[in-house]
């Protein structure tokens, strides 16, 4: 043939079938040009049972009481890797109170059979069997319990509260069982969408948004609220292990919900305060009278230039809460110099708040209260 062209040739098999077996050659082609060895392979199979073993959810895991789990499925071979046809199946329940939903009869032209199963209510192993042609095959199954927030289980997470509503932008704590297989912290400053195989999904208002997460672990994980969700009224909520859900929970939301976050001292919980330098305030080092603090807070709402959700606010220029809250020391009203996003973390703010004159000396009660809704009382050191 001429550069270029090209001719098909038809090969075709005469005579008595092969034993059963591996069957491999060359056809040999040849002409004016060079020879054309074109190799075949091919199987005979002698329909006689030999291996058995799982195609699909050889090993598994779901969730308990999952019905219609698709599918558990084999493959027959005989000795020569050739699938066995026709075959009678029978699946079976061999631990974990599940059952068989469908199953095929027989294996198909590839020798496979196929069933859809049920999956106990326990939490525990899940084991299917499968018998063809003489042989058993085992599908290995894990059934994880369904996540499960708690009734009022989604609280403000400096406070433990959930006041008039939880702010967009702030922090939550989500408090449940089965939330998560292992305690894990967010390794970076940007929080991350799934942390340790958790994760937590917002729907409302048109949108569906993922939560940023800062901590995991079985019974609490604190997330933060997307910003995007300003304005709503409430959001569906969902906490997800790997790909199981738990029941979706409906958070009321609101514009405003301050909290102060507190620290142990000394077994006694106080508001997270510092001085200019960053030192801590605690009841060895309490603030001045006239000094100024940096009060740390969730929940103030909206600021100047909103950061992306899960993202740690950026230095200077500050950005700035658009409503100023109040302070109150004692019970007395203190000057607020500033409130705003901390520079550098991921929806915390900061008031700088100066320390009344007149203030009592000893633990003083300390309220931030913004768009008429006040924190719960927290408490600073004063001398």
């Amino acid at each position: 043939m001429s550069p270029g062209q090209t001719s098909p040739v038809t090969v075709t098999l005469q005579g008595s079938g092969p034993n059963a077996g591996s069957h491999e050659g060359f056809i040999v082609v040849t002409g004016a040009g060079p020879t054309l060895r074109v190799p075949y392979l091919y199987f005979v199979g002698d329909g006689v049972p030999y291996n058995i073993f799982p195609v699909s959810s050889g090993s598994f895991t779901t969730a308990v009481s999952t019905q219609q789990y698709c599918c558990l499925g084999f493959e027959m071979v005989d000795r020569y890797g050739v699938p066995v046809t026709s075959q009678s199946v029978l699946f079976n329940v061999a631990q974990g109170g599940g059952s068989i939903n469908l199953g095929d009869s027989t294996t198909d032209r590839t020798g496979m059979g196929f069933a859809i199963v049920n999956i106990g209510a326990q939490p525990g192993d899940q084991i299917f069997t499968a018998t063809a042609g003489g042989l058993s095959v085992e599908f290995d199954g894990y059934a994880l319990p369904l996540p499960a927030v708690n009734g009022n289980g989604v609280v403000n997470a400096s406070s433990n509260q959930v006041g008039q509503g939880l702010a967009p932008g702030s922090y939550i704590s989500i408090y449940g069982a089965y939330l998560a297989d292992a305690l894990v912290f967010s390794p970076t400053l940007s929080l991350p969408v799934s942390l340790g195989t958790v994760s937590v999904s917002f729907d409302g208002g048109g949108l569906s948004l993922p939560g940023h997460i800062s901590f995991v672990s079985p019974g609490q994980v604190n997330v933060q609220i997307p910003w995007e969700f300003q304005g709503q009224s409430s959001v569906q909520m969902t906490v997800w292990l790997s790909y199981i859900p738990s029941a979706v929970y409906t958070v009321p939301l609101n514009t405003y919900s301050p909290g102060i976050f507190e620290f142990s001292d000394n077994g006694h919980l106080s508001a997270a305060a510092t001085d200019a330098n960053g030192v801590v305030f605690t009841q060895a080092n309490p603030a001045k009278r006239g000094q100024t603090i940096v009060l740390y807070v969730n929940g103030l709402g909206p600021v100047d230039h909103q950061p992306p959700s899960g993202e740690p606010t950026p230095m200077p220029p500050p950005l700035a809460n658009t409503v100023l809250p109040t302070v109150t020391i004692g019970n007395i009203a203190a000057h607020v110099d500033f409130s705003g996003l901390s520079p550098g973390w991921v929806g915390l703010y900061q008031v700088n708040v100066d320390v009344p004159p007149n203030a009592a000396s000893g633990p003083q009660p300390i309220v931030v209260s913004i768009g008429g809704v006040a924190s719960k009382a927290s408490v600073l050191p004063v001398e």
